[in-house]
């Protein structure tokens, strides 16, 4: 085993004890099971229990009134429907979008369609491609847009992650990829799938990135270098969250610790995103 590993494996050990290890082997063999830690069963609750109560519906923000009916990350759906996920990133696209009017959303990584749902309810962009090789993901995301009773027509759902070949798609339907925004969220597989050749390909479009600099055996320093050879790159990050406390929070949070769960995104490390934009 390589030394890069085991200081991976020891880092997981070390932020999430035995359970976290069991939770991260899980998730290397692609077994759909989790043991759950304390804070994880109460974010669990704290979603459950407000989705109950909106009826799986986005409380406030620019995607208020779209329903999540159909979510595979429970612990982080009360963040959802609270405006309190990434909403750095959407208020970016938005920005972004009002600027340069592009007419495809293209997210790699869609999950359950958070922002394809968001987006082209309301109408901030005409189509949307959403790839994902998680099919449960691609079902949950195509309930979702029917949920928000968005016409067929108007998306693509495509169960497989994108890679080299995947551009075809783009030549075989007329799809100019200088029309393209791409959020890009591939768990570490942003630097394999960015090759200088890919860059190369995207260099008219606009590119947000998660970066998931936290897997250590990756060199994503190489990456933002290239990048920066194609387009302006300027980072964003996770801001401080503040819950507009109504009467359901009352109720349900009964401390600081208890807020603090709730607004948390248990993510595994501050998170930060490259936005990415042609420099021609």
């Amino acid at each position: 085993m390589s030394q890069s590993r085991l200081s991976r494996i020891k880092l997981v050990y070390e932020k999430g004890g035995f359970k976290g290890l069991i939770n991260h082997i899980l998730s290397k063999l692609k077994i759909d099971l989790k043991l759950n830690d304390d804070i994880s069963k109460t974010k669990r609750f704290f979603s459950n229990f407000v989705a109950n109560e909106y009826d799986y519906k986005i409380q406030s923000g620019h995607f208020k009134g779209i329903y999540l009916k159909n979510n595979l990350n429970i612990e982080i759906l009360s963040n959802k429907l609270e405006n309190l996920y990434e909403t750095e990133v959407i208020n970016e696209i938005i920005e972004l979008q009002s600027k340069y009017k592009k007419k495809y959303f293209v997210n790699l990584g869609a999950s359950d369609g958070f922002y394809v749902n968001g987006f082209l309810a309301k109408n901030i962009f005409d189509r949307s491609i959403c790839f994902d090789i998680d099919k449960k993901s691609i079902i949950a995301c195509g309930k979702n847009l029917n949920c928000n009773k968005i016409s067929t027509d108007r998306y693509s759902l495509i169960n497989k992650k994108m890679d080299d070949s995947s551009f075809q798609y783009f030549d075989n339907n007329n799809i100019d990829l200088k029309e393209c925004l791409f959020l890009i969220d591939i768990e570490g597989n942003e630097i394999d799938f960015l090759s200088i050749k890919n860059i190369e390909k995207l260099k008219n479009s606009i590119l947000i990135i998660e970066m998931h600099e936290f897997i250590k055996s990756k060199d994503f320093s190489i990456l933002k270098n290239n990048l920066e050879n194609s387009f302006q790159v300027k980072q964003i990050g996770i801001e401080q969250r503040n819950l507009e406390f109504r009467e359901i929070h009352k109720r349900l949070l009964k401390s600081e610790i208890d807020k603090n769960i709730y607004i948390s995104e248990l993510r595994p490390s501050l998170m930060k995103w490259y936005v990415c934009v042609p420099k021609s």
